[in-house]
């Protein structure tokens, strides 16, 4: 990795499977397939959790859920106590911004992802509504006009597929305008769901859909997601072997040249950083990974 480290753009979609389907909204994106051409795209990526808040919290962190929460209700982010990549990357000199679709998201995950851009949207948007994905759209579009770009930094934004057939559309005009901007080459790019959902085909009962919610179906359709990353000097490839969606946290630290901030190793559970693996000097070789739900 060059001295100059990347400025960082996280698109998360929530709830995408790994696969295209055509029973609703929820499948593969055409989108995931055209950014693949210039990504790793990896294929069989377990989630840690098919539970938003419980997902992304790991993911961020590089450890299972229960260390943050048993469960939904009770999470609690021990600032103090754990590790996150955007507080390292805060550390490192990085902004932080998290941009979220829903008012949970800001409310458990925002301190943590750092800067809501808050001054962007407060006089736009009522921060206690689920917002459609044209208002973090245009909070980002804001994003990119101000200010803050001119700062090395990190932003998430987070998307929602529920409802929106036209999701990958918007996707794909997000990417064409971070070309067009001159943001797209140079920049280390992530764009991934935090799990799938049940898929109707497979005969799950509304009824049972209801009464457990998809945080608790523990099928493929459901624990399985779309994971691709591109980085700015690392040619695109797919890799079919089994990872985690802990595994990003040590990768990321890895790639950035910031290794020595992963702890990982005081748990006895943890993400493993894949960069052999994507860069072809190591051989994969299996492992349990853990999901939790809630």
């Amino acid at each position: 990795m060059k001295d100059k480290k990347p400025n960082i753009i996280w698109i998360l979609v929530d709830s995408v499977r790994i696969y295209h389907t055509d029973a609703d909204e929820r499948g593969r994106l055409d989108a995931m397939d055209e950014f693949a051409k210039d990504a790793v795209d990896f294929r069989t990526a377990i989630t840690s959790a098919p539970s938003t808040v419980m997902s992304v919290s790991a993911m961020m962190t590089g450890i299972p859920a229960p260390f943050h929460s048993r469960d939904y209700d009770s999470y609690k982010y021990e600032y103090e106590n754990i590790k996150s990549l955007p507080s390292i990357l805060r550390n490192k000199g990085y902004k932080t911004y998290g941009i979220l679709f829903w008012p949970d998201g800001r409310n458990f995950l925002g301190t943590m992802f750092g800067d809501t851009c808050n001054d962007i949207w407060e006089n736009l948007y009522d921060k206690n509504e689920y917002w459609d994905n044209d208002k973090p759209l245009d909070i980002f579009d804001r994003f990119l006009d101000s200010d803050k770009i001119d700062d090395q930094f990190f932003v998430w934004l987070h998307l929602n597929c529920r409802g929106d057939i036209d999701i990958s559309d918007k996707v794909k005009v997000l990417i064409q305008k971070l070309k067009d901007r001159g943001l797209y080459d140079d920049t280390l790019i992530i764009m991934n769901s935090d799990h799938g959902y049940p898929d109707p085909n497979r005969g799950i009962s509304f009824y049972d859909k209801r009464k457990y919610g998809h945080d608790l179906i523990m099928s493929d359709d459901n624990i399985l997601a779309p994971q691709l990353i591109k980085f700015p000097d690392i040619s695109p490839r797919r890799i079919d072997e089994p990872i985690s969606t802990l595994d990003w946290f040590p990768t990321i630290l890895n790639y950035l040249g910031f290794e020595d901030e992963n702890d990982l190793d005081k748990y006895p559970i943890h993400g493993r950083n894949l960069m052999n693996i994507i860069n072809g000097t190591e051989s994969w070789t299996p492992k349990v990974e853990r999901i939790d739900n809630r």
